[in-house]
């Protein structure tokens, strides 16, 4: 990511390895304060929406990385640029391009 310094990321990384999953509930309260919904989060991981309701609900473990993810998204820039990166490569879906572009402005 363009403003992601190496610093930066390793604080992620550090802060990721002394973490355990995150729970339903953090997952929950992290789409909520990132601006983001499970369609969105499921488009962001090329995954399934039942996928996503299956971690919220508790069927399924949530992935460790996602707390890096949604740290990633937090940096001034992220959201902007993922949604570049979603974008150039076409992945998002023609009924979420508007709220990807609302979520990807709300970024400073």
């Amino acid at each position: 990511m363009s403003n992601m310094t190496p610093q930066k990321f390793q604080q992620l990384r550090q802060k990721a390895g002394d973490r355990r999953r995150l729970s339903a509930t953090q997952l929950q309260e992290a789409l909520r304060v990132g601006g983001l919904d499970l369609e969105m989060l499921a488009t962001l991981l090329s995954t399934r929406v039942e996928r996503v309701r299956s971690w919220l609900s508790g069927q399924e473990d949530i992935p460790v990385y996602l707390d890096v993810l949604l740290a990633t998204l937090r940096v001034p820039g992220g959201a902007r640029e993922a949604w570049t990166l979603l974008h150039e490569a076409e992945a998002i879906p023609t009924d979420q391009q508007d709220r990807f572009k609302a979520w990807a402005r709300r970024d400073v």
